[in-house]
């Protein structure tokens, strides 16, 4: 889509195609989880997880099969493929009436066993591939179950609702005295709603049940024991980083760890003062978390 394919040098176009083939292949192959020459050599990892997660939370039908975006970056900025940017949830969110689409309850990259695929429009293979590799897996149930707690935790989501459906309330009004179509079936509605604030209702309680699902059903395992009840919680920023880490919420003179996601300490450091940094240069991208030694207290981060 950008540049166009028509606008495209032919040396270009076999390029970018070889590529997506090459990791394609790599997937496929047995040793597609090698961490140097397995699937991550050639894409973004927690890009992929990101976008397996949204569109899992919004069960959109048309997710991975047809909307789906992927973008290459420069070598200068890593030279890897990544899932985004995000785009067409019109027919997600429990809006479809078809393919299980108004279900809480399954995932949505099964498609291919639900619903089948007219044309050739099924979900390719990549995202039930990479849940076969466990670290990959694992990181999938850290980063789910970091973002409940922030972004897609139900007082955070009710909150943005109830502001967006406040602020279209006025526009809303004039929506349905030009077009009535309040408690009448349009393509592909799950639910008809009498009002306007039904259907935020609606809304509100269809993602609060598909959350509630997916915490029971989430992938892999969170292995630095990140899903256990934060006490004290430690506050770090930014999140994500790339090289400085800062540190606050930790008692001065308490020794803090880092873990990866396969339960592996990976840096060590005693704390001196209110406000920590840490240099994370050297670890490799992906899901962490900072532990007190003897307290449960615990912080998660990403490592880009």
């Amino acid at each position: 889509h950008d540049p166009d394919i028509s606008a495209l040098h032919p040396l270009q176009l076999n390029y970018i195609h070889t590529y997506v083939d090459q990791w394609e292949t790599v997937l496929k192959s047995p040793t597609f989880a090698d961490p140097q020459t397995g699937f991550r050599a050639y894409s973004d990892e927690l890009s992929f997880i990101d976008y397996l997660l949204i569109n899992e939370l919004s069960k959109n039908v048309d997710g991975y099969r047809i909307s789906t975006f992927l973008h290459k970056k420069r070598f200068s900025e890593g030279g890897k493929l990544y899932a985004g940017p995000l785009w067409d949830y019109n027919l997600g969110w429990g809006n479809a009436n078809y393919c299980q689409g108004g279900s809480t309850t399954g995932w949505e990259m099964n498609f291919n066993s639900v619903c089948g695929g007219s044309g050739g429009l099924q979900n390719p293979f990549w995202w039930n591939r990479l849940l076969q590799d466990s670290l990959y897996a694992n990181e999938v149930n850290c980063r789910w179950f970091e973002l409940r707690q922030s972004t897609f935790s139900d007082t955070v989501l009710n909150h943005y609702i109830d502001s967006m459906a406040l602020y279209l309330n006025e526009a809303a009004v004039r929506h349905y005295q030009k077009w009535p179509i309040l408690g009448t079936y349009v393509w592909p509605n799950n639910y008809i709603g009498a009002t306007y604030q039904d259907e935020v209702n609606y809304l509100k309680t269809w993602i609060h049940d598909r959350m509630i699902w997916m915490d029971a059903n989430m992938f892999g395992t969170c292995t630095a024991g990140l899903q256990s009840q934060q006490i004290d919680p430690i506050r770090v920023f930014p999140n994500p980083a790339d090289a400085l880490l800062f540190i606050e919420g930790v008692p001065i003179g308490q020794d803090i760890q880092v873990i990866d996601t396969y339960g592996r300490t990976v840096k060590r450091v005693s704390v001196n003062q209110e406000t920590t940094s840490l240099d994370i240069s050297g670890l490799s991208p992906g899901i962490y978390s900072i532990q007190l030694e003897n307290n449960p207290a615990y912080a998660r981060f990403i490592k880009r």
